[in-house]
C-alpha cells in the first residue's frame, strides 16, 4: 500500500523549509521553492513506479 505523508522541517543545513513526501518506499525531499509543475509531474511519475 502506498502513503503520502507531508511533513514539514527545517533543513539544518540551509534552515529552509522543507517537506518530505513518502511513496511507496521512496522519500523525496522538497525545498519550498521547487516548481509547482515539476513537482507534479515528479509524483505522478514515482507513483506510477511505485505501484
Amino acid at each position: 500500500m502506498n502513503s503520502i505523508s507531508f511533513p514539514t522541517d527545517m533543513n539544518k543545513n540551509t534552515d529552509t523549509a522543507a517537506m518530505e513526501i513518502m511513496i511507496g518506499n521512496m522519500n523525496l525531499r522538497i525545498p519550498n521553492k521547487t516548481d509547482p509543475l515539476l513537482l507534479a509531474k515528479t509524483i505522478q511519475i514515482l507513483t506510477e513506479l511505485s505501484c
